[in-house]
């Protein structure tokens, strides 16, 4: 399943497991949400689709090609790679747990 950060569901603790979303991504384009789920996949933390059963408010904005969306997408390699699965620029700044 794949996760959407507007439609999607899960426990304040396991948010708090992986340290919410990683704010070092730099645009909403790419990064947050897949990061986000690869990061609960890792620790077997179930979250739940709410689409079409939720009330969702986005605002509206264009979308846009720009640099940060190549950054993001090396960003969010990297830290696969290095198996970074709790962030360090999340809810809680720059702590490893």
């Amino acid at each position: 399943m794949m996760l959407l950060g507007c439609n999607f569901s899960c426990w304040k603790k396991d948010l708090l497991k992986i340290n919410g979303f990683d704010e070092d991504y730099l645009s909403p384009t790419v990064g947050e949400d897949t990061d986000l789920m690869w990061r609960f996949n890792h620790f077997n933390i179930r979250f739940k689709s709410v689409r079409y059963i939720a009330n969702v408010f986005h605002l509206y904005h264009k979308r846009r090609w720009s640099e940060s969306i190549v950054t993001n997408n090396k960003l969010k390699k990297q830290k696969i790679m290095n198996k970074e699965y709790i962030c360090l620029n999340g809810i809680q700044k720059g702590e490893s747990k």
